[in-house]
């Protein structure tokens, strides 16, 4: 015999969905500004003992200021706050990586964040690349460019980007993403992410812009 059956949706796809699942200690969704803490964001890197060459500034500490970004997404201040490529411990084939906190992965899932990249020199060749990579209970690229090629001959002044990554294939439970960046070419970089969100697509506006 069974009694008091009670069939719940599931909170990915309910119309309010708690932020965090207490069973599986795994979040629905992410907001990050970067003003307070990194939000999970990791610190260290995968290889023990390494920093995770990621760090939480605003443009004053930036290492090559006429690079930028002068201001950050958030407020459009100087004195906002982001996470940003530390180049100061740059070495030839130089990583950066973060790893983000876990969630709880559904086929109406996506992420939305703003990125800042400049160069002292573009290539229509540049093998430096900022990627995302899902791991956990399933591991693939979801997302990669290269920031640093020329491909029109005609640069235009760098911005802050909003990029919108649909992660349509991936449904599963203790699922996190690394943002990574590598560089390849011996140049003075700047690369920086900002508000940086994880929810369901319908609540995130694929419409891409610049701003």
């Amino acid at each position: 015999s069974i009694d008091d059956l009670k069939v719940h949706s599931c909170p990915a796809i309910n119309f309010a969905p708690a932020p965090i699942n207490p069973y599986f200690i795994c979040h629905f969704e992410m907001r990050c500004d970067f003003e307070t803490d990194r939000c999970g964001f990791s610190a260290t890197s995968d290889k023990p003992g390494q920093p995770s060459n990621w760090v939480v500034r605003d443009s004053y500490e930036i290492l090559y200021p006429t690079l930028g970004p002068s201001v950050d997404h958030t407020w459009k201040d100087a004195d906002g706050q982001h996470l940003a490529v530390d180049f100061t411990s740059q070495l030839p084939s130089f990583n950066a990586e973060t790893k983000s906190i876990t969630f709880y992965s559904h086929a109406d899932l996506c992420i939305e964040f703003y990125m800042f990249a400049n160069s002292e020199t573009f290539s229509e060749s540049s093998n430096s690349r900022f990627s995302i990579t899902a791991a956990g209970c399933f591991a693939d690229f979801v997302y990669s460019s290269y920031p640093f090629r020329n491909e029109t001959n005609n640069q235009q002044a760098p911005n802050w980007q909003r990029i919108v990554v649909t992660n349509s294939n991936i449904a599963c439970v203790h699922l996190y993403f690394y943002f990574y960046f590598y560089q390849r070419e011996s140049t003075k970089m700047s690369v920086s992410i900002d508000d940086v969100r994880i929810d369901r697509c319908y609540r995130i506006n694929s419409a891409s812009n610049t701003t």
